[in-house]
């Protein structure tokens, strides 16, 4: 093939190293596109995943606290449940010492005790020795209110006394 040097030929774009500068830059846009799509992609799993992780904080800091809430409430019933049991052995004592003043030759048929009133009511051989005593016991928290007294025989009376609480005068 004869060349010459005056007729023109055309030239080819990619010849030997500039080729290869082209591949070699295709290349790298390439990867340079892939690569940025790749972080668009897990920018967007991420702040999917950071949404998702605020809720289940939110959710958890809900949680909390409603614990700390029914913690407090807990607390609140335990303090009063120890002042129930408190006043409930004082209630207990005070009955015990209230009914140890009755003799052993009384019977009672009725007792009732509540903050107004207490009332009781039986069979005894000296009801008045026994209003007696319950009165002096009961001095500043009960007065009597009523008293009665009804013969069953030489030995026995059937009693009712009534006492309201002081404050309910």
């Amino acid at each position: 093939m004869p060349y010459s040097f005056t007729g023109c030929r055309r030239r080819r774009l990619f010849v030997g190293a500039l080729r290869q500068v082209w591949i070699a830059t295709v290349l790298l846009a390439a990867a340079v596109a892939v690569t940025a799509y790749g972080l668009h992609r897990m920018n967007g799993e991420m702040s999917r995943n950071s949404d998702a992780d605020a809720k289940l904080l939110e959710a958890l800091r809900t949680q909390i606290g409603q614990l700390r809430a029914y913690t407090e409430e807990v607390s609140e019933r335990r303090a009063l449940v120890e002042e129930v049991r408190t006043s409930n052995e004082l209630l207990r004592e005070q009955l015990r010492s209230l009914l140890d003043l009755i003799p052993d030759d009384t019977t009672l048929t009725r007792f009732e005790i509540t903050p107004q009133r207490l009332l009781y009511a039986g069979v005894s051989r000296d009801p008045e020795g026994l209003r007696k005593k319950l009165q002096t016991a009961l001095r500043g928290q009960y007065r009597l209110q009523r008293y009665l007294q009804v013969p069953i025989d030489a030995r026995s009376v059937r009693f009712e006394s009534r006492f309201v609480a002081e404050r309910d005068r």
